[in-house]
């Protein structure tokens, strides 16, 4: 095992641990493992606790597990030719609706009750294709789902309307930005701006 751990959670008193290896460990808090699963890839984003299941990103692979004896519940591979990303991928769900993005820079929406792709407007985004991904975002508030692309693009969608509010609106931001609420907070190494 990678000594590294790029995940650690506590679920009902014992311990999720991810490493960069792409084992993930469930030990009790004494440190007694309970059980392991290993991919053989690299894992470096963190591990997510939802509706029951544990949710791993791999460069790849979505990966849903059973917290309680580490098997695969269900496995999807999403084939790209784009870079991976050294920050690892990013997920928000709104109720039972995942949003991801895997750390090759595939976009894409599964409905976590019937383990299916869930269809809807957002099927159509055109997302910016880069050698580097880094300032992508995603983020959800109330019933709001942003998309922030390649720090450039702003897609703002709503999700009960099923409906784009903004589509690809191009915003100068600066080096760092951050999503709160119903708010983008961006700095140009001066100035912040709301």
């Amino acid at each position: 095992t990678d000594p590294s751990p790029i995940s650690f959670s506590i679920i009902k008193k014992d311990f999720i641990i991810g490493f960069k290896s792409g084992e993930i460990v469930k030990t009790n808090k004494i440190g007694k493992v309970i059980w392991k699963y290993k991919k053989q890839n690299f894992l470096n984003t963190p591990i997510k606790f939802l509706d029951g299941y544990l949710i791993a990103l791999y460069p790849e692979y979505i990966v849903f597990i059973s917290p309680e004896n580490g098997k695969v519940v269900y496995e999807k591979k999403y084939e790209s030719n784009k870079i991976f990303q050294s920050t690892g991928g990013k997920l928000i769900n709104y109720f039972n609706i995942l949003y991801f993005i895997l750390p090759n820079s595939e976009f894409h929406v599964i409905d976590t009750f019937l383990f299916d792709e869930y269809s809807s407007e957002l099927d159509s985004i055109s997302i910016e294709t880069s050698l580097n991904n880094l300032d992508d975002i995603i983020h959800n508030y109330k019933n709001l789902f942003v998309y922030l692309d390649n720090g450039r693009y702003l897609y703002t969608y709503d999700i009960i309307e099923n409906k784009f509010l903004l589509n690809k609106f191009k915003i100068n931001l600066g080096h760092s930005t951050y999503l709160f609420n119903n708010t983008i907070i961006s700095n140009n190494n001066k100035n912040i701006y709301f």
